[in-house]
């Protein structure tokens, strides 16, 4: 037979009753159709031609009381169906199961005309039909799924019109079928859609042509099944925090959320899984999260909240891991510049409180301590040494000017100081003893405020007495 590659092919072998052969052309085509917005529609008028209409109930033409009206009323009534009918399955047919077809050809017709009603359904936003469909579709099996890259493109088609509509139920959505590929340990073929579920991501930033390098980390990061997962959830939470009518932290939150060491699940097989544990790259300098969605919402926060250590100390570690990779390290650049200047401001304003200069203080050891930066800011580390000494200086005179019916509460105060402090202390001289060295060496009077405030404050607490 000559084949036909347009819907006027599939018309004319329904019109010759070549019915098997139209049905698997109707079927190929709206494959192809489905997956674009301009063709969805054809894809539902081959569906539609496949399905069988009711028998049509006519009078007998040869009734000698039909007036000769009623009979030329009937001849054209019969011309008109005869004309549309011959165009499609013949009236009275069950469909195409009463075909002889395959088993492989009625599953790929009912997934065919289950997607597409799907699609329609969710590009015209009825999404009390669209609950119907996705219920089905969670009970189908990732086999079924993976038996060709179509099925697999319908199914990120219908992720990201979801995404769309409505983007927490999307990602719980999304979520529930990451579960169901793992399970059936076919999580990598799962790629083709977890890819949509991070995107934009770091390695995609809108400014610069995405590399070569850029593609395969995409492509690497998407294999790793508990990644997707958890920013799958953390996307879900982070947008149903955004949307809260109430009167809650939305950035503590946020930041929580990212920092949490574990996630609560609303499904699966687990009742949480690993969070980032404010980490967002692991220990091989390897980005744990790379959605961009989720990284601007957490900047944003910090920002927010100015807590201008972990912006800085986040940003300067995915800035290292993606420097060669993506040009999103030049916004990460930026954002650690901000995050230094606004640190080195709030540290340069004079307070007489010894807890906010405490805080100031905490912030600039970690960021000296943490930061990931392959040299020191040496520009900054200048700036605000006057400003460290300074705030150790006020804490040493906080200290002193307690009286002595509040002994207890300055007690408690230089404990609080001896531990913030000199745990960053003893992680700097430990774990990072190339860069403790040369800050021995180049800013002698940085470290040594923070040495000498560390021993005041444990002196203090030992020898302080309650009057």
């Amino acid at each position: 037979h000559k084949v036909h590659h347009n819907e006027n092919g599939v018309e004319k072998l329904f019109y010759f009753r070549q019915i098997k052969q139209a049905v698997m052309l109707a079927i190929n085509l709206a494959k192809g159709h489905q997956l674009s917005d301009e063709k969805l529609g054809d894809a539902k008028t081959l569906i539609e031609l496949c399905k069988a209409l009711p028998a049509v109930e006519c009078c007998d033409a040869l009734d000698p009381a039909l007036s000769i009206e009623d009979k030329a009323e009937m001849k054209i009534q019969f011309l008109k169906e005869m004309d549309q009918l011959s165009y499609r399955l013949p009236p009275g047919t069950d469909d195409i199961d009463s075909l002889d077809h395959s088993p492989d050809v009625m599953t790929e017709y009912q997934f065919l005309k289950e997607s597409v009603d799907m699609l329609d359904d969710l590009a015209a936003a009825r999404f009390g039909e669209f609950e119907n469909h996705k219920q089905r579709i969670l009970g189908w099996d990732a086999g079924d799924w993976i038996k060709s890259t179509k099925k697999m493109l319908v199914l990120r088609r219908t992720v990201a019109e979801y995404l769309e509509a409505d983007g927490p139920a999307a990602f719980e959505f999304a979520g529930m079928m990451c579960d169901k590929f793992e399970d059936r340990h076919k999580f990598l073929e799962f790629g083709m859609v977890a890819d949509l579920l991070v995107h934009p991501s770091i390695y995609e930033h809108h400014s610069s042509k995405v590399t070569k390098l850029g593609q395969d980390s995409v492509v690497e990061h998407c294999k790793d099944y508990k990644a997707i997962r958890l920013q799958i959830r953390l996307q879900q939470l982070i947008l149903e925090e955004t949307t809260r009518k109430d009167n809650s932290d939305v950035a503590t939150n946020i930041i929580n959320l990212v920092e949490a060491d574990r996630i609560v699940m609303a499904h699966g097989k687990e009742a949480t899984i690993l969070g980032l544990d404010g980490e967002l790259v692991d220990t091989s300098n390897k980005p744990k999260v790379v959605s961009l969605a989720i990284i601007h919402s957490y900047f944003s926060a910090l920002i927010f909240k100015e807590f201008w250590d972990s912006l800085i100390i986040q940003s300067s570690a995915l800035e290292m891991c993606i420097r060669e990779i993506s040009g999103y390290a030049d916004v990460l650049s930026a954002t650690m510049a901000r995050g230094y200047n606004e640190l080195l401001h709030a540290a340069s304003a004079k307070s007489d409180n010894g807890v906010e200069c405490l805080q100031h203080l905490v912030m600039i050891f970690r960021v000296v301590v943490d930061s990931r930066e392959r040299e020191l800011n040496k520009g900054f580390l200048e700036k605000v040494t006057s400003s460290v000494e300074m705030l150790c200086e006020t804490i040493v005179g906080f200290l002193e000017g307690y009286d002595s019916g509040n002994i207890s509460e300055a007690r408690e105060f230089a404990l609080s100081v001896n531990s913030q402090l000199g745990s960053l202390k003893m992680k700097l001289e430990n774990e990072h003893i190339d860069k403790y060295a040369t800050l021995e060496q180049l800013f002698k009077p940085l470290i040594s405020a923070y040495a000498n405030l560390i021993s005041f404050a444990t002196d203090f607490a030992e020898n302080a007495n309650d009057s």
